[in-house]
């Protein structure tokens, strides 16, 4: 998969109309507040975990992003110090396993 490749964007639950009291942001509070762990706690029901996971490496390693922060696939990226430790979790399967 690549960036361009977000077919599956229309299925994750973020996207969802059942979730419209949610604002957005929460997946970019700041870590340990309740608007994260709230949005965590959708992203562990998302049938799309994996795919966005993979895009939030990607968007991680891209040389045009300093910064990377939010949650991808329930994950705070902004955690993981190396691209190495972010591409073992993805393939760990363990953060984008899927209900």
């Amino acid at each position: 998969m690549t960036v361009a490749d977000t077919t599956w964007m229309g299925r994750a639950l973020c996207n969802d109309r059942g979730f419209d009291a949610i604002d957005p942001e929460w997946w970019f509070a700041p870590p340990n507040s309740w608007q994260r762990r709230l949005a965590a706690q959708v992203c562990q029901l998302c049938p799309v975990r994996r795919p966005c996971l993979r895009l939030g490496v990607e968007v991680c390693d891209s040389p045009s992003i300093d910064n990377i922060r939010g949650l991808w696939g329930g994950i705070d990226l902004g955690t993981y110090r190396s691209s190495k430790a972010r591409l073992a979790l993805l393939d760990s399967g363990e953060a984008g396993r899927t209900r």
